[in-house]
Order: structure tokens, then sequence, then C-alpha cells
């Protein structure tokens, strides 16, 4: 039976109707979905999309994005991306971060919660040497405003303001600064723990 327009990549088996599941004979778990696709092959060529996607996405300009901004970030990229292949974008960055291709940054919301965002290994080097140059900077000086981070950390970093501030927020993740900003505003200024 031919595959049905809009099938070129594997899909979320509850995304889509009868006609299309009897149309794609093979099934596997991405993520938390039942994957269903034309071959194995398939799937092989789905993961390669969603890797080189993702690392165009996270190195042009160097970004780090949450999960569900790298998912969409990557479904734009992609060529002939479903609403029913979109889902399963989440679990292979999952599998992506597992293997390494991808890593986590932890970092601290506007919101005052954790959490963490994600980049490429080569860029996570550049991530580290700024977080560094900023404890410094804040060791030295008792507060480091987000204008003084973009200056000091390397100009691929400081390229949008939301890296500087996601490495302001790194540093009171790990308790080596607070900020008193308000909830839902961008950090914009830490300082030494009292």
């Amino acid at each position: 039976m031919k595959v049905p327009k809009g099938a070129r990549w594997p899909v979320a088996n509850n995304r889509v109707d009868s006609r299309l599941k009897a149309a794609l004979p093979v099934k596997r778990k991405i993520g938390m979905y039942v994957a269903i696709g034309e071959s194995d092959e398939s799937f092989d060529e789905f993961l390669d999309q969603v890797a080189r996607a993702g690392a165009h996405v996270l190195e042009e300009p160097p970004r780090l994005l949450t999960a569900p901004h790298l998912q969409n970030a990557i479904a734009l990229k992609m060529d002939h991306c479903s609403t029913a292949s979109k889902p399963l974008i989440e679990g292979l960055i999952q599998e992506l971060l597992t293997r390494g291709l991808f890593k986590r940054f932890a970092t601290f919301s506007r919101s005052d919660r954790p959490y963490n965002v994600i980049t490429l290994p080569a860029i996570l080097g550049l991530v580290q040497e700024a977080v560094a140059v900023t404890l410094r900077r804040l060791e030295e000086a008792g507060e480091v405003t987000a204008a003084v981070a973009a200056r000091a950390v390397p100009k691929e970093i400081a390229i949008t303001p939301l890296n500087v501030e996601l490495i302001l927020g790194h540093l009171v993740r790990l308790g080596l600064a607070t900020t008193d900003h308000p909830l839902g505003t961008p950090i914009q200024r830490i300082t030494v723990p009292a």
C-alpha cells in the first residue's frame, strides 16, 4: 500500500487516522509516544534530521533553549514535519541528550524555579567559560549586572541577552549568587549571598 502524503517521517500513533496507521507497519517507542513509520530506516533518518536541525538551531547563533523551545525550532527547520511527527521530537531530544550530542545546563528562571536548558557540547565550553568569568567578576565586585556580564563573557554567548541571563541564573541556582529581581522579569543583577 502506498504511504499517504505527509508521512515522510514517523508519526505518533495517536495523532493519525486508521488509514495512515494501516499504511505504516513499523512501530517504536519514542519518548512517551508509540511511533509508527514506513521502515526502520525512516526512524533513523528522522533521528538524524532532528540532530542536524537541532545543531543548526543551537549554533546559529549559539543559544541555550528549553526542550519545548528547541522542539518547536527543530520542527520549523525540518522539511515535511507534520503535526503528527512533531511530538516525537521531544523524545528524540532526550535520546540525543543521552548520546551526548546535546548537553543540559542548569539555571534559574524568572519565576524563581530551577530548570534546564539545552545546548551543544562545543557551546557548553563557552558557557562554562562565561560562568567562570562572571563568577570572578562577582567575587571581585560583590555584584554583577547583566550589562557587565554581557561585556565580560565570550561574545558568542553575549549574542543574546537571554544567554547572559541564563549565566546569571546558573550562579543563583548554584547558591553562589542571589538576585532580587521581581518575579517574571529578566535577571538584571546578581550579588554575593549575605
